[in-house]
């Protein structure tokens, strides 16, 4: 994933045909839409008895809970084998609107 990523950056930089405006929307697509995918994949593989207590009582969360809360979140590593599915995606949606601006 990070290969592809890499070359799709470069390929945006590297287009003559494309004007800044059109590469700096491209980079927020990317930007946005991975930043975006994050916390909802997350919060799903989160102990949601655990975050219910932290959302009622958030003058309870301190950065030790915080931390335990993502960390078994990610334990079992399927959260992260989604969050990569679902970058690849939109890495390639990106590639093909590249592609369709650049024909």
């Amino acid at each position: 994933m990070e290969d592809k990523l890499q070359i799709l950056v470069k390929k945006i930089k590297a287009s003559d045909k494309l004007k800044s405006d059109e590469k700096d929307y491209l980079y927020k697509i990317l930007h946005d839409s991975i930043a975006g995918l994050v916390w909802p994949v997350l919060v799903r593989y989160m102990d949601h008895t655990e975050l219910k207590k932290l959302a009622d009582n958030p003058q309870k969360v301190t950065v030790e809970k915080y931390q335990s809360l993502l960390q078994k979140a990610l334990d079992d590593g399927q959260v992260l084998v989604e969050m990569n599915q679902m970058m690849e995606k939109i890495i390639d949606e990106t590639a093909q609107l590249l592609e369709s601006k650049l024909n």
